[in-house]
């Protein structure tokens, strides 16, 4: 599995996720994608963060691509590509997330309901709503119809598998991920949350905080998205 990050590095929780994800076996890369703006900022040796990277580096695992303020769909669009090439799952996940041990595993293992050759998933996203939900084995995913808007997958964690369509990178930053879910639903696969991969995303907002959209932005991408999906939830 591949794990790409759009990030600032300026979040509490990008160490404590790096730390989940060095203990997964199965993720054999982890892409940190900075879409921060002007000059970068180094990071101090000292710093848990730099310790937390420095040990996937070591292992090879890690992979640091410094932009000038590429959007945030642009980047899933790096972790999309890598997937595609490698033949390869894909996790997309925020920055701000406390990620729980086993739960991109268990996203990932999602994808084989009911059987592994089904292939009736097109994402799995981290279950955010009812993180302390007891397993069913005979029903560990559930079918949404869209995104957090509908109460189905977030935007902020989600898995993909191999041949996903790519985002539509012409969002500036509202309705990529229901353009996405839209997308996968087209080429005739579902969306699911994973019941066994809970995930706490407990700082949303914080880089709209950060750097403020304008009003036209929001009115842009809700245009562009209605436009495209008139029939969309």
């Amino acid at each position: 599995m591949i794990v790409v990050i759009p990030t600032i590095f300026e979040s509490p929780y990008l160490t404590g996720m790096l730390d989940v994800i060095e203990d997964d076996s199965d993720v054999f890369n982890v892409v940190l994608v900075n879409n921060s703006t002007g000059p970068k900022k180094s990071l101090r040796e000292d710093m848990p963060l730099h310790t937390a990277m420095a040990r996937l580096k070591a292992n090879g695992r890690i992979l640091v691509l410094n932009t000038n303020g590429m959007s945030i769909y642009s980047a899933w669009n790096i972790g999309i590509q890598m997937g595609d090439a490698e033949d390869e799952f894909v996790a997309v996940l925020n920055d701000d997330l406390v990620l729980q041990p086993g739960s991109l595993a268990a996203a990932k293992a999602a994808f084989d309901f009911p059987c592994p050759e089904s292939k009736e998933w097109g994402l799995i996203g981290l279950n955010y709503f009812e993180p302390n939900r007891q397993v069913d084995a005979t029903a560990p995913v559930r079918e949404v119809i869209g995104t957090y808007r509908t109460r189905g997958f977030g935007g902020f964690a989600f898995v993909l598998p191999p041949d996903s369509p790519f985002a539509d990178e012409e969002y500036r930053w509202w309705y990529g991920d229901d353009d996405l879910g839209e997308r996968i639903k087209a080429t005739g696969r579902k969306l699911g949350l994973a019941y066994g991969a809970p995930v706490d995303h407990p700082a949303p907002g914080t880089s709209s905080a950060k750097f403020p959209r304008p009003p036209e932005d929001y009115q842009h991408d809700l245009d562009r998205f209605r436009r495209i999906w008139p029939d969309a939830p």
